[in-house]
């Protein structure tokens, strides 16, 4: 039964429907999202989600996240309940690769590969086809996917006559399959480039680290938007007086997470890049965090981190509520979980 006829059965609202699964000082009878996860009841009740389960959502949010045992790095691809019931999903064969930085979209995983130094590997999701770029003479230092542009963004890093370089390079899905990747740069520095990503939908948005080359209070976050003649401007309320790197823009563009360690510490932040929020330490003094990324939804964030406390302990999964203050550690074991990434 369903006396109330929010769709949510009786048993499961407890004696007079007053649960409040959020905590939000509004019980599930009256609230239209009743576990606080940015998605309506509604939605979720017709997509077959959990609405009293903020890590149950329409669509799965997938993520893809690389395991570390010491010995070997594998990269796994599930939805966010089934890591959380205990399930790390599909290991994505790769062969050879050891893989770094995951990146997933509708159509392709991307990763970078350790091993060979300097290359990655773009992977089709249907069909696990992989298909590498491989350059001699430059060292990749970061990879994303730029769906916008149609390819893929990354660092590079080399040398010529005028010295040392960074550049970020974008490539197309079609000529990198084709067997032709004929790279396009999109900006160059003489200093140091540490992360970069680009926006999921929207205009071609990338935000990234630069600053001088081995300056540890240098490294601030630039936003770049157009097509591939990138005019940036510095995100000055971002700036921590440390080094803020591996930044990732929410799917929408409109907010940065990032990492930095202005109290020793590494933490997540967040930046809203159209002013409503500012500046955030979304992770606290108790997780050091390794990488974050955005949710679909803005205001969840998945990080992976260890307590502050326990230097020799796992990295491990977790999803930080931004809104509610909540987090959830959603894996376990001995071995690490390192650079994560959010997907559809």
């Amino acid at each position: 039964p369903d006396d109330d006829g929010d769709r949510i059965p009786d048993e499961m609202e407890g004696p007079s429907g007053l649960v409040d699964s959020d905590n939000n000082g509004i019980r599930n009878q009256l609230d239209h999202d009743d576990d606080g996860d940015g998605y309506s009841d509604d939605d979720e009740w017709d997509a077959g989600s959990d609405p009293t389960d903020w890590l149950s959502v329409p669509g799965g949010d997938y993520v893809a996240f690389i395991d570390d045992n010491g010995d070997r790095r594998a990269l796994y691809f599930a939805s966010v309940g089934d890591v959380a019931d205990g399930n790390r999903g599909d290991s994505v064969s790769l062969g050879e690769i050891a893989p770094v930085w995951p990146r997933i979209s509708d159509s392709y995983l991307l990763v970078g590969d350790a091993a060979a130094d300097p290359a990655f590997a773009l992977v089709l999701r249907e069909t696990r086809e992989i298909h590498r770029l491989q350059t001699e003479g430059i060292h990749i230092a970061d990879v994303d996917l730029d769906d916008p542009r149609g390819g893929i963004v990354y660092v590079r890093e080399g040398e010529n006559d005028g010295g040392p370089y960074t550049r970020i390079d974008f490539v197309t899905y079609d000529a990198l399959i084709g067997g032709v990747p004929l790279p396009t740069t999109l900006y160059e520095t003489g200093g140091e480039i540490a992360g970069l990503s680009a926006a999921a939908q929207g205009p071609a948005t990338l935000v990234f680290g630069s600053g001088a080359r081995d300056c540890p209070i240098c490294l601030d976050l630039n936003l770049a938007s157009g097509t591939l003649n990138l005019a940036t401007r510095r995100l000055g309320g971002a700036d921590l007086g440390n080094r803020e790197r591996y930044p990732r823009l929410s799917p929408d563009a409109s907010s940065v997470v990032f990492i930095a360690g202005p109290d020793g510490n590494r933490s997540a932040y967040t930046y809203d890049l159209v002013g409503r929020d500012g500046l955030r330490n979304v992770t606290g003094p108790g997780w050091h965090v390794q990488s974050a990324v955005f949710a679909p939804v803005t205001r969840r964030v998945l990080a992976s981190a260890r307590p502050a406390d326990e230097p020799n302990a796992p990295y491990q999964l977790v999803l930080f509520d931004t809104y509610q203050d909540r987090y959830e550690t959603i894996t376990q074991g001995p071995s690490s979980k390192i650079e994560v990434d959010f997907g559809p």
